[in-house]
């Protein structure tokens, strides 16, 4: 990593210096807290049991003119189970490290057995985007440092936090007829849709020399190219994420060594 600093200590620093979520209500066994504050976003799927633990992946990009992938950036996203107030809570931390010596670091936290959406921060080179979840209500901020725009949207129905995708999917049931909607919020991209995740098949992934069976799992959202995850068919691990316009570029996130809880 280019900024020579430790999974630990990355997520140590991220800590210290990002807001704290606000302290919500006490979680009852469905996963919602007392008073609905954060309402559980797919009931039927609740209680959801994502990889926790430190994964590092490769970033890489393929221009339309090329023939082969390229390494422009790495991701460090660190997951732990935490107690916030009276909540169990999921904090789920992604450091990009970009090839131009720039970094990005979202951090997220959602609820631990329905991966509700509490808040996320998010430091990018150029914006900021910083905003919290009471209800359907998403209010904070978001833009470049000196102009901060107001981030006020009220959702249709509970969604998850788009940010937290990478999370979510190793926590699926997946099979070789899984076929969901599932309902996203981003206040950027565009706020809240709804995407469709379905299995398309399985098929065999060389991660570090070693082959590894691997779900094929495609999401589709309004107005974007399909994406596609390749997920381990025993640990759920994500091997491969494939995304971009077929017009070009296409990037590809890869797992690399990884440790897990």
């Amino acid at each position: 990593m280019s900024t020579g600093l430790s999974a630990l200590a990355i997520a140590l620093a991220i800590a210290a210096s990002l807001p704290a979520a606000p302290v919500a209500n006490p979680v009852t066994s469905d996963g919602t807290d007392s008073t609905a504050q954060h309402p559980a976003p797919m009931p039927a799927l609740a209680p959801l049991r994502p990889l926790l633990g430190t994964k590092h992946f490769e970033m890489l990009m393929r221009k339309a003119d090329d023939s082969v992938y390229r390494l422009f950036g790495r991701e460090i996203a660190i997951r732990s189970a935490e107690q916030l107030g009276t909540m169990a809570v999921l904090r789920n931390v992604a450091h990009y490290d970009w090839v131009n010596g720039k970094v990005t670091t979202d951090t997220t936290v959602s609820l631990a057995e329905s991966l509700a959406p509490v808040s996320e921060r998010t430091h990018t080179p150029s914006r900021i985007v910083s905003y919290d979840f009471q209800r359907l209500h998403s209010t904070g901020q978001m833009g470049p440092a000196g102009t901060l725009a107001p981030i006020d949207d009220q959702l249709p129905q509970p969604a998850f936090n788009s940010t937290d995708l990478d999370m979510l999917v190793t926590a699926l049931p997946l099979t070789a007829q899984f076929h969901v909607p599932l309902p996203l919020y981003d206040p950027e991209f565009p706020g809240f849709r709804m995407a469709e995740l379905q299995v398309t098949g399985s098929e065999e992934v060389n991660i570090a020399g070693r082959h590894r069976r691997a779900w094929v799992l495609a999401v589709d959202q309004p107005g974007r190219p399909t994406m596609y995850y390749r997920l381990d068919m025993t640990t759920h691990a994500m091997l491969q994420k494939d995304f971009g316009s077929p017009a070009g570029p296409a990037f590809r996130v890869q797992s690399m060594e990884e440790t897990q809880s």
